[in-house]
């Protein structure tokens, strides 16, 4: 059963990394960045929940696939609208510099809340304290 559980450690680990790198290398250095702060405030925040590391790791993997989706839907459209010269690149660039942070928080502060009721313990009726993992 140990040895499961750090193969699960070392895979989830390795889709992480896979995923930062990924995000560097074709969609842009802001999304690795935004990603890259995600994981480590996520990783200070939630360790000091209890509950198994897996599922802890787990839903820093959820929340780098989800990022990684937002940030190359929101890239592609932006390269899109400057392809088809939709709006005048100077525009799109600025629009981008300036919405980018705030399209970023949606889905960050969304994802931590989500994570939060998954990680902390429900009281139950009788008042004991129980996990709902």
């Amino acid at each position: 059963m140990k040895i499961i559980s750090k193969l699960t450690l070392v895979l989830i680990s390795v889709l992480l990394a896979f995923c930062l790198i990924v995000t560097y290398r074709y969609i842009d250095l802001q999304s690795f960045v935004t990603l890259l702060i995600f994981d480590g405030v996520f990783i200070i925040l939630f360790t000091q929940l209890k509950g198994d590391i897996i599922v802890k790791l787990s839903l820093v993997l959820a929340g780098n696939v989800l990022g990684m989706i937002w940030n190359f839907a929101f890239h592609l459209l932006a390269v899109q609208m400057a392809f088809n010269q939709m709006v005048q690149p100077i525009w799109l660039s600025l629009f981008y510099t300036v919405a980018y942070p705030f399209l970023n928080i949606f889905w960050v502060i969304a994802f931590w809340s989500f994570s939060l009721t998954k990680l902390t313990p429900i009281k139950t009726p009788e008042g004991a304290l129980k996990n709902d993992y």
